[in-house]
């Protein structure tokens, strides 16, 4: 029942919210520098340095305002607001030390359990079923600080309201991303069958079947459990309002009844998605730039993502989320030297002809970073951007880059559009800061933004035909071989079916 009126409630309210729009084409107006050529460095061209910050931090901060927006003036959320909380730790702080808790346990002892456990850390919570109200009270007086286990609970609670309420008003843009994913799994199905290796290798169906059986989640899928969940506070809530209202003080009611529902909500939200780990610390549960492929099965995005389908502009769509979702897919179709550990099922029949992969990140590195790079250990990530870009670029060229030229970009082309999508996305005004001196650099599997981003465009001789480059300019020379790994443009390879491979 609570999550109809849940939807019901957000829905009668979203028009008080805004909904940015057009992300990718607001940035190049402001930020783009065009006394840059991008045939020298698309990075430093699209993603100048008077852009503040990251692009994707600044995505996070439009969802974050999104939810304070709605939080704010829909009175049916007042008691998920910080404010509320911050009342009842005060009123909680205030009681612990009173008689009115000596009275609270003497009214109801088992609901005074309930409260107690809620607030103090026990590994067999039945212990508590054997203590007298004033063991139990001396046991809730000696933690310090007495809400810490509420406040976590509550943070929690507050948390799955917020990306539940987001994720409705972002409903239409959760249809679009989704529709989005069936149609790249389509385009990359093609491309598989399309590719000679996996013709010569007998890989198709087996690939294929890999492809199919991938999932695609966003928060809206955590929601029958978690609308339960909070569904489980208000009950409890009121039900405690109930057994209480009568017998003390309006604030000490709430404060103490808020501490129970949360209780009773901690208990109720488990596995809110099998197959995708949702713990309190995990970027899902926080709901902030999540792109991941778990398992090589199930792809999963946040809410802030969703925020790049919110566009009429079909090579923004594209060359931004469609990218991403197309890498996503991609990871289960690339492997690593951990997958070769791992001897993943798919690998035996894997091309032989990836290192261009390795070979244009360390170009890119040397060309623009004057270094070296881990090319092993961004091989997958790299890889996973190649594939996906050629691909998803091709359908775009298919469908859309015969169009007229989008209002309000100017003298940008249609092919020249979509190249900016990506990057976009990874614009930070520091990304093409060098490293200090003496700093290692961090494990993370990703190229860093500025190589990742020159990388995919001196591969497409498309973007050199866009912006008209010449071949001796730098992006133009930064390519290394020409690395097509899926798709009619794939090299054929030898056939190996080796499952030690």
């Amino acid at each position: 029942m609570w999550a109809p009126l849940l939807f019901f409630l957000i829905s009668s309210t979203i028009h008080a919210v805004n909904i940015p729009t057009e992300l990718i084409k607001e940035h190049i107006k402001q930020n783009a520098n065009f006394s840059v050529d991008p045939c020298d460095d698309f990075y430093a061209h699209v993603c100048s340095r008077r852009s503040q910050g990251m692009f994707l931090l600044k995505l996070t901060q439009l969802k974050d305002q999104i939810a304070d927006d709605y939080m704010a003036t829909d009175p049916n959320m007042k008691q998920f607001r910080t404010d509320t909380a911050e009342n009842y730790k005060k009123i909680l702080k205030n009681i612990i030390y009173s008689e009115e808790l000596n009275a609270l346990c003497a009214y109801n002892s088992n609901l005074f359990k309930i409260f107690a456990y809620q607030l103090v850390d026990i590994r067999r919570p039945e212990r508590l079923n054997k203590m007298s109200c004033e063991q139990l009270i001396k046991l809730i007086r000696s933690v310090k600080p007495i809400t810490r286990k509420y406040d976590e609970s509550r943070d929690q609670l507050v948390q799955v309201v917020y990306n539940s309420a987001v994720n409705r008003i972002l409903n239409n843009l959760d249809n679009k991303a989704r529709t989005l994913f069936e149609k790249m799994r389509k385009v990359i199905a093609k491309a598989i069958m399309k590719t000679p290796w996996t013709n010569n290798n007998g890989a198709v169906e087996l690939y294929l079947s890999a492809l199919n059986n991938i999932t695609f989640s966003t928060w809206r899928d955590a929601m029958v459990v978690s609308d339960n969940a909070v569904q489980q506070f208000r009950e409890i809530s009121e039900s405690c309002s109930l057994l209480l209202s009568n017998h003390f003080r309006k604030n000490v009611v709430n404060a103490v009844c808020d501490v129970v529902g949360t209780g009773a909500f901690i208990s109720t939200f488990k596995n809110p998605m099998p197959n995708i780990r949702v713990d309190p610390e995990s970027g899902i549960f926080r709901d902030r730039l999540q792109q991941s492929n778990f398992e090589d099965k199930h792809v999963y995005i946040s809410n802030d993502f969703l925020l790049l389908a919110n566009t009429n502009i079909a090579s923004d769509l594209y060359g931004s989320i469609g990218f991403s979702l197309a890498h996503e897919i991609m990871h289960t179709f690339v492997f690593d030297d951990i997958d070769r550990r791992k001897k993943a099922g798919l690998l035996p029949f894997w091309t032989n002809s990836s290192d261009c992969v390795a070979k244009q990140t360390l170009k890119t590195c040397k060309t623009f970073r004057n270094t070296t790079c881990d090319a092993n250990m961004t091989f997958e990530e790299d890889a996973a951007d190649i594939t996906a870009y050629r691909i998803v670029y091709d359908f775009f060229r298919s469908q859309f880059a015969r169009k007229t030229v989008v209002n309000g970009y100017d003298d940008l082309t249609p092919n020249q559009m979509f190249f900016y999508g990506a990057a976009v996305v990874f614009c930070s005004s520091t990304a093409m800061n060098p490293l200090p001196a003496g700093i290692e650099r961090s494990s993370d599997p990703h190229s860093d933004m500025y190589l990742r981003v020159n990388t995919l465009m001196s591969q497409m001789d498309q973007f050199a035909d866009a912006f008209k480059c010449k071949p001796t300019d730098k992006m133009v020379m930064n390519k290394a071989t020409h690395c097509e790994l899926y798709g009619r443009g794939a090299s054929m390879t030898r056939k190996h079916h080796n499952p030690g491979v």
